[in-house]
């Protein structure tokens, strides 16, 4: 499954994770998700980029 490397302000502060899904799409959807489960949070300035060398994921779809 891809990589991909996000970065955007999470309420105002940089923010930067690497998250494992399918597509852009679902990569879209992992973050708004943990946004939810964490609580009110405002993205903004969201950029998504594959990473072409897999690194491997430790037991989550989502990397802290």
């Amino acid at each position: 499954m891809p990589m991909f490397k996000v970065t955007c302000k999470w309420n105002g502060k940089p923010w930067e994770k690497d998250i494992e899904a399918e597509d852009e799409a679902d990569c879209t959807e992992h973050m708004c998700l943990f946004g939810v489960l964490v609580g009110k949070v405002d993205i903004q300035d969201s950029q998504l980029t594959e990473i072409k060398e897999k690194k491997q994921c430790q037991g989550t779809h989502m990397q802290t």
